[in-house]
């Protein structure tokens, strides 16, 4: 993938990158992840897509401009400062914040249908492990 394809940023992006900044976060996706969501998203019209992780809310920023206006994201962080972020920057009425640890949330939800999960967390490892 070439940096060409991650050049078209969502408006929210970059104060989102520059609240990240500010705010000591070093975990978020990379602008070519954040591209992959995008084009993910796009292809799946009316799509549901939870996000285990939201961070600060790059990713969901890309995912959210990917999607058209009946799919809907649900994005999942256990950290307040970090979720309070993304809550100032995308507001946006298809997509829910949820203050959760992501294995609890996934564990709730597990009968539901999904059309790709981004599980960018490790959040996840304690409800969906195949070990014993």
């Amino acid at each position: 993938m070439t940096d060409a394809v991650t050049s078209r940023y969502p408006a929210a992006y970059m104060a989102i990158d520059e609240a990240t900044r500010a705010s000591g976060f070093t975990m978020a996706s990379d602008p070519q992840t954040c591209s992959l969501l995008r084009t993910l998203a796009a292809g799946k019209p009316g799509g549901r897509f939870p996000e285990l992780g939201t961070g600060t809310g790059l990713s969901t920023a890309r995912i959210l401009s990917g999607m058209d206006a009946k799919s809907t994201l649900i994005s999942i962080d256990n950290d307040a400062v970090f979720l309070g972020i993304a809550r100032e920057h995308l507001p946006d009425e298809r997509l829910q914040l949820v203050l959760s640890d992501g294995g609890e949330w996934l564990q709730q939800h597990l009968p539901d249908k999904f059309d790709f999960i981004f599980a960018d967390t490790g959040m996840v490892s304690t409800c969906c492990s195949t070990k014993p």
